[in-house]
């Protein structure tokens, strides 16, 4: 999904999807989802079988980049690109 203007109502939806439960592999790079998209993902009780997240290039600061990176939901992460 790089680069498609997901935005921070689409990551939030994306957070919730029960659908990408067993989903590995997240690439949201340059999809301006900010602070608060970065922050639904983070907190998503959905998207715990991620091993691969691309976050770059969307304006989340770096009090959000900690709470992801400390997030207990992503303990199966193995790459994770913030900027």
């Amino acid at each position: 999904l790089w680069k498609n203007e997901v935005g921070s109502e689409g990551a939030k939806a994306i957070a919730d999807s029960l659908v990408l439960s067993k989903l590995q592999k997240l690439d949201l790079a340059k999809n301006k989802i900010g602070d608060d998209g970065g922050k639904a993902l983070a907190e998503s009780q959905t998207l715990t079988s991620l091993k691969y997240v691309d976050l770059f290039g969307n304006g989340i600061s770096e009090e959000t980049q900690g709470i992801i990176k400390e997030s207990i939901n992503f303990k199966n992460l193995q790459h994770l690109v913030l900027a």
